[in-house]
């Protein structure tokens, strides 16, 4: 009896090692030869599920994009969720390396397509507007100085977190893990509810 092939499971793991391919060669670098060598197929079949490479990597785009959303999806609610959520956001191990790595691919692309670009903008903006309720509720339960805009202060996260994190990219030496969680630290500190400063 033939096996059932399950189309979308084909897809997802094509796309899967096109996001590994991307991490090492860049956009540029991918060939579907080596995609298909990578999932472990013959680039026939790889180009029975995808009609070309542009659809390939659309796809690997949005699903480097889900994973990570998965991953933050499974922060503990206990505890300082908005830290976990920044600190899960740093390329601290070779998964996070590699969604930056790839993500950081396609961003040089998509400033010529708008559709890379409106796929980015979205996953942006989900996490940034986790970010501002995280801080809206810090500062409603006490833990976050009063005076605080969570609108602003999400915008400055998201800054310091993207910072950090392509300095670790191009300078991995002068960033490690430690570094980058100390800096994180720091900033989380100074906007603490303890560290805020009566006039």
């Amino acid at each position: 009896m033939p096996k059932i092939v399950d189309p979308e499971d084909r897809r997802l793991a094509l796309a899967n090692a096109a996001i590994r391919i991307i991490s090492t060669v860049g956009l540029d670098g991918v060939r579907l030869r080596d995609v298909a060598a990578e999932a472990g197929w013959t680039t026939g079949a790889l180009t029975h599920y995808f009609p070309d490479k542009r659809a390939l990597l659309i796809m690997a785009l949005q699903v480097s994009l889900d994973q990570r959303q998965r991953l933050l999806d499974t922060l503990p609610a206990e505890g300082d969720e908005l830290r976990a959520l920044l600190e899960q956001a740093l390329p601290l191990d070779e998964e996070r390396l590699r969604h930056w790595r790839v993500s950081q691919a396609f961003s040089v692309q998509s400033w010529s397509d708008p559709e890379l670009t409106a796929i980015q903008r979205k996953a942006y903006r989900g996490w940034r507007r986790r970010i501002v309720n995280l801080v809206a509720k810090g500062v409603a339960d006490g833990r976050l100085r009063e005076d605080l805009d969570p609108e602003e202060t999400a915008d400055e996260m998201i800054a310091i977190v993207d910072g950090v994190a392509l300095q670790a990219l191009f300078d991995p030496d002068r960033w490690p893990p430690e570094k980058q969680r100390a800096f994180l630290d720091r900033f989380l500190t100074r906007i603490s509810r303890q560290d805020r400063r009566e006039p």
